[in-house]
């Protein structure tokens, strides 16, 4: 109530968000009542929401029920912000929790005043600061009783342990928060130096991130440094022990990411729900695979023909037309060429180039109208099907990456 006070003295369009919990024998519907009567006053449109809790944490559901309401609002309204009233304590609170919880440095940074879409304009005021605005202005304002009551962690942290040690220091809360403010310049400039050094150690190829394991050496703390560079990945610091531990092929997983270990390397690659691809060619042209990726067919005088690596060369006369590229499957086999007319297996062959684990989803097998592998497109084509040399048209297969 004092934050809505205190926006409507500026040159603003307000919109007032309100959840009503369904809780505390029908109080909290009262409280829903209060702000609508308030709004109605003094001409504020308000939306009001309920949230039904069923089963699970319900200080976590709400917050992100509440949460999930702002920004669809937000976005429905076409509103600049969203503000929230937490204040100083709100913050130390948060601040002790995390640490109770063996949270890493960013955890222990509390929250921002200043975090768009989010606008928290009373996190440097204490509570007693904020109580005495609403006496000073007569903001009327209720009281939520559950806040009293020790079934909470948070609720223990304020009206327990907080308020015996601000008998010993009464400034305890901005001694806290001058704590979180100290972390928090600590961590900007940590995240500044690594952003200095990240490209030393992280590339991008083709849609893969690499990253190079040997900053495991260079650093004394090599492991913290690897977990900062890694954590907008999804990667946890115990998988950062376990990368650090482990062999070549070793695969760890994200939920965006599928990691594998090779050759002091670090491979990352983005997860696609349907990577598997069953792609029917008609005849020669360019097909798309994915958004970054596409098959080129060409038929080309064989006298033209400069190999590059990226391709493999095919008989026109004997492939047949349609063609098929399907990702390639555990029991394919096929004619490497070069390999005096043996057999081997795609997945044989792929084990003995050293490809890592990571990037034989994105390897794809030709097939011929016949029922053949007739190539594996990149890679190699099959011995049955390479252009005799009296032909004058072949067949190149080549792929685009963007």
């Amino acid at each position: 109530m004092v934050l809505l006070h205190l926006l409507q003295q500026i040159d603003c369009t307000l919109i007032v968000y309100h959840v009503d919990h369904l809780s505390r024998n029908g109080q909290s519907t009262q409280d829903k009542h209060f702000v609508n009567q308030y709004c109605s006053q003094h001409n504020i449109d308000i939306h009001c929401n309920q949230f039904q809790h069923e089963s699970g944490n319900f200080q976590s559901d709400s917050r992100a029920f509440r949460y999930e309401g702002l920004d669809h609002l937000l976005k429905e309204t076409q509103s600049d912000f969203i503000t929230t009233a937490h204040h100083m304590g709100d913050n130390n609170e948060t601040f002790l929790i995390n640490a109770m919880r063996g949270s890493g440095l960013k955890g222990l940074t509390g929250m921002k005043a200043v975090d768009p879409p989010l606008v928290r304009p009373l996190l440097y005021f204490n509570r007693k600061e904020i109580e005495n605005y609403a006496l000073e202005y007569q903001v009327p304002y209720v009281k939520d009783v559950s806040n009293e009551l020790n079934l909470y962690v948070r609720n223990i942290i304020r009206n327990e342990f907080l308020s015996r040690v601000e008998k010993l220091n009464p400034n305890i809360d901005k001694r806290i928060n001058h704590t979180i403010e100290k972390i928090r310049s600590d961590y900007n400039l940590l995240e500044e130096l690594i952003d200095k050094i990240k490209d030393k150690y992280i590339s991008a190829n083709q849609g893969m991130i690499i990253v190079d394991m040997d900053i495991l050496e260079h650093y004394r703390e090599g492991k913290t440094l690897l977990y900062h560079l890694l954590s907008q990945y999804g990667v946890n610091i115990h998988q950062i022990d376990d990368m650090a531990a482990s062999g070549v092929g070793t695969s760890f997983d994200t939920l965006d990411y599928a990691i594998n270990l090779d050759r002091g390397k670090l491979l990352l690659k983005q997860k696609v729900d349907d990577y598997h691809i069953e792609l029917d060619i008609p005849n020669e042209g360019t097909f798309m695979i994915h958004q970054d990726l596409q098959l080129s067919i060409k038929i080309c005088d064989s006298t033209q023909i400069h190999k590059e690596d990226n391709e493999i060369i095919l008989s026109l006369a004997k492939v047949t037309f349609p063609l098929k590229l399907r990702t390639w499957m555990p029991g394919d086999r096929f004619y490497p060429s070069g390999m005096n007319g043996n057999s081997k297996k795609v997945s044989k062959y792929l084990k003995d180039l050293k490809i890592p684990n990571i990037e034989k989803s994105g390897i794809f097998v030709l097939i011929s109208d016949d029922g053949n592998i007739c190539g594996i497109p990149g890679y190699r084509s099959d011995h049955r099907y390479l252009p005799d040399n009296e032909e004058q048209k072949v067949l190149v297969i080549q792929w685009i990456k963007e």
